[in-house]
């Protein structure tokens, strides 16, 4: 039998679909140039960046950039749902207190 090996922490993406990505938030990003100039050359530095790196070096680094920003999502959720009083996050919290002891 034949099982299906998934990894949703593995990253797909490869080199080319990372500075696809980052081209297209360039091209955004160079629809007003005179005040997203820094960040213009910052995302042009790191597509350098990209290039001279081999495959598994890139996916190594992006996928704990990705597991970061997945943790700020949630985190930032946690946030917000605190700031507005939800139930359902004080229970969460309840269950991540429960699962530290």
């Amino acid at each position: 039998m034949n099982i299906l090996k998934f990894d949703p922490d593995e990253l797909a993406l490869t080199k080319k679909d990372i500075i696809e990505m980052m081209d297209s938030i360039g091209k955004r990003w160079s629809k007003n140039k005179s005040s997203n100039y820094k960040f213009i050359i910052s995302i042009e530095a790191m597509k350098i960046g990209i290039k001279l790196m081999d495959e598994k070096t890139v996916s190594l680094i992006w996928s704990e950039i990705v597991n970061g920003f997945n943790e700020l999502l949630y985190e930032n959720a946690m946030a917000k749902a605190r700031g507005e009083n939800q139930s359902w996050s004080q229970t969460l919290e309840k269950v991540k207190q429960k699962l530290k002891e």
